[in-house]
C-alpha cells in the first residue's frame, strides 16, 4: 500500500497535530494562566464544549455558567486539538482587545476550506491583517464614507419605489421581491447594471455565493479547517464531498467576481458605462503597461465583488425580521404609521429628508439591529502574536470571537432584552444617546468593523419608513385570532435570517397605486 496515500497522510497529520498540542500545553505550563474556561480532555481539549450549532446561544449559556461559578463570564477560553479559542461577551473586553490592542487582535485565522479551496481569498473579511488587506480597505472606504452616502440616495429611493409596486401588485411573492430589491440596488450602485428579477443570472449567482459563504466561514464547520492536510485528498476519494462542494463554489465565486466587472470594462470602451463604483475603480487604475496595474486591478475586482456579497444578505436578514416583528406587534406598527402620517402626510413617500422628524421610525431601526443579530458572532479574528491581558496569557494564533448576540441581549445592558421595544431608544421625544447603540456590536469589531455599515442602515431606515407608510403588515391567524408565525432561527451559519414565514401586505389607502405611479 502506498505510504503516501491521502488516508495515510491524514493519519500522520492528525498524530502530528496531537503531538503539537501536547507540546503547546507543556510549553504554556510555565507561563501565566490562560483565561478561564472549562477543563478539557487529553488530545481533543474542549471539543465537546464548543457548540456545534447556534454558537451564539451556546457561548451565551457558557458565559452565564461562568458568571455563576466565578462571577465573570465575559472571557471564555477553550482549546480543540491544540487550537486556542477565546470568546468575548462584553464590550469592555471587546474594546480592550479589538480596539485598544488592534495591532495584535486584527488578524484572521487560517481557513483552508473557504479561502484556499473555495477561492474566497479576495473577500476582505477573510484577508489577514497585512498590507494587502489595508489596500483593499482603503479602496473600499473611498466609496462608503458616511458623508458621501447621499450620492446613493436616488438609487435607493428608485429601487424602493419599484419594490413597493411589486408588493402591491404581486404580494404573494413578497419574499422574492424583498431579496431582489437589496440585490438590485447594490448591483446598480456597484456596477451600474439594472436587474429586474431574482432569477437574473447575476442576482442568482451572487445570492448563491453568499449562501456558500454563510455556511462555510464558521470555525470548525469543516474537518479540513482542523486538519489542513486534507485539502490534498482527491475529490473522488470517499468522504471528500467537501472538495466537490469547494470546486463548485470556487468556479461560482470567480464568475461573480469577474463577469460584471468585465461588463463595465467593455461598456466603458464603447462609451455606454453608467456611473458606478466599478467604473470609478477602473478609471483610477494605472495604465495597462504599468507594472502596478495587475495588483491594483485584482483589488478593484475584489472590492466591487465584496460590496454586493457583504451588503445584500445582511440587509435582507434585518428586513425580513422587520416584517415578522411588525406583524407580531400591530401596536408598534400603528404607532409608527401615526408618526409617518403626521410627518410625511399621504401625498408622497418618505425620503431621507424626513429622517430627523421620524424619531419612532429611527428607534425601530435601532431596535431591529439590536434584536436580530444578522452576524451574531461576527467573523473571527486571530492574534498575530502572544499577548498578556488582565493577568492571562493568550497565545499567538488564538481564534478570538465577540458574541454580539450576548451583548445585545444582556440584561446588564438592556431591560427585558428578549422583547422588541423601540421605546427603549427614546427619551423626551428624542433618540436617547445614552442607550447602547446596536452599531457597537452588529457590524463587527475594531479595525475589522464593516466599512459599508452606514449604507445598510440607510437602506433599512427607508424600508421601514416606506413600507409602513403604504401597507399594513398582517400576520396569519388561527381560529382563535392568535398569530400562527413566530420569530425563530433554525438554520445555522455566519449570516442569519429568520425561518420562512408568511405575512400579508394590505394597502392602507385605495390611492397607493396612484402614489407609486407619480
Amino acid at each position: 500500500m502506498d505510504p503516501f496515500s491521502p488516508l495515510h497522510v491524514a493519519y500522520a497529520s492528525a498524530i502530528a497535530l496531537i503531538l503539537f498540542a501536547g507540546f503547546k500545553k507543556a510549553r504554556g505550563a510555565s507561563r501565566l494562566p490562560t483565561p478561564p474556561g472549562p477543563k478539557g480532555y487529553p488530545v481533543i481539549g474542549n471539543i465537546l464544549d464548543i457548540p456545534s450549532k447556534r454558537q451564539w446561544e451556546g457561548y451565551h449559556e457558557l458565559a452565564k455558567t461562568y458568571v455563576l461559578l466565578i462571577q465573570t463570564g465575559d472571557m471564555i477560553y477553550l482549546e480543540a486539538f491544540g487550537q486556542s479559542i477565546l470568546v468575548l461577551s462584553s464590550l469592555k473586553r471587546i474594546n480592550d482587545l479589538f480596539d485598544k490592542r488592534s495591532a495584535i487582535y486584527s488578524d484572521k485565522p487560517r481557513a483552508p476550506m473557504i479561502v484556499e479551496l473555495m477561492n474566497f481569498k479576495g473577500f476582505m473579511g477573510l484577508i489577514g491583517y497585512n498590507d494587502w488587506w489595508k489596500r483593499h480597505r482603503r479602496a473600499f472606504q473611498k466609496h462608503f464614507a458616511p458623508n458621501d452616502l447621499k450620492r446613493y440616495y436616488p438609487v435607493i429611493m428608485k429601487h424602493m419605489k419599484k419594490y413597493l409596486g411589486k408588493l402591491l401588485n404581486d404580494p404573494d411573492d413578497w419574499t422574492a421581491h424583498t431579496r431582489q430589491v437589496y440585490s438590485s440596488l447594490i448591483i446598480e450602485i456597484t456596477y451600474g447594471i439594472e436587474t429586474t428579477s431574482s432569477k437574473d443570472p447575476l442576482t442568482r449567482d451572487m445570492t448563491e455565493v453568499m449562501d456558500g459563504f454563510s455556511v462555510s466561514c464558521l470555525p470548525g464547520r469543516w474537518l479540513v479547517d482542523t486538519f489542513p492536510i486534507l485539502k490534498y485528498v482527491p475529490s473522488w476519494f470517499p468522504g471528500a464531498g467537501f472538495k466537490r462542494f469547494a470546486a463548485y463554489y470556487s468556479a461560482l465565486e470567480e464568475r461573480t467576481r469577474n463577469t460584471p466587472f468585465n461588463h463595465v470594462i467593455n461598456a466603458m470602451r464603447v462609451g455606454t458605462a453608467s456611473h458606478s463604483i466599478a467604473l470609478d475603480l477602473i478609471e483610477a487604475l494605472p495604465d495597462p503597461e504599468d507594472p502596478a496595474r495587475k495588483e491594483e486591478e485584482i483589488i478593484a475586482r475584489n472590492v466591487a465583488a465584496v460590496t454586493h456579497l457583504a451588503g445584500t444578505d445582511t440587509t435582507l436578514g434585518v428586513a425580513l425580521t422587520f416584517y415578522l416583528l411588525m406583524a407580531l406587534n400591530p401596536d408598534i406598527q400603528q404607532k409608527a404609521q401615526k408618526e409617518l402620517d403626521e410627518v410625511v402626510g399621504d401625498g408622497r413617500l418618505p425620503s431621507f429628508d424626513d429622517r430627523e422628524g421620524l424619531v419612532y421610525i429611527n428607534a425601530i431601526t435601532k431596535e431591529l439591529l439590536r434584536f436580530h443579530q444578522v452576524t451574531p458572532m461576527a467573523l473571527p479574528h486571530a492574534t498575530s502574536t502572544d499577548d498578556v491581558y488582565d493577568g492571562y496569557f493568550i497565545p499567538k494564533g488564538t481564534i478570538v470571537m465577540g458574541n454580539a448576540w450576548h451583548i445585545m441581549h444582556d440584561p446588564e445592558n438592556f431591560t427585558d432584552p428578549m422583547a422588541f421595544k423601540p421605546e427603549r431608544y427614546i427619551r423626551d421625544g428624542r433618540i436617547d444617546e445614552t442607550v447602547l447603540d446596536a452599531e457597537a456590536a452588529s457590524f463587527g469589531f475594531g479595525r475589522r468593523i464593516c466599512p459599508g455599515r452606514q449604507l445598510s442602515i440607510e437602506s433599512i431606515f427607508l424600508t421601514v419608513a416606506s413600507t409602513l407608510s403604504v401597507f399594513d403588515i398582517i400576520a396569519p391567524k388561527d381560529e382563535n385570532g392568535t398569530p400562527t408565525i413566530r420569530y425563530h432561527i433554525e438554520r445555522d451559519g455566519a449570516v442569519l435570517h429568520p425561518d420562512p414565514f408568511e405575512v400579508s401586505f394590505v394597502p392602507r389607502s385605495k390611492d397607493v397605486q396612484t402614489l407609486l405611479d407619480s
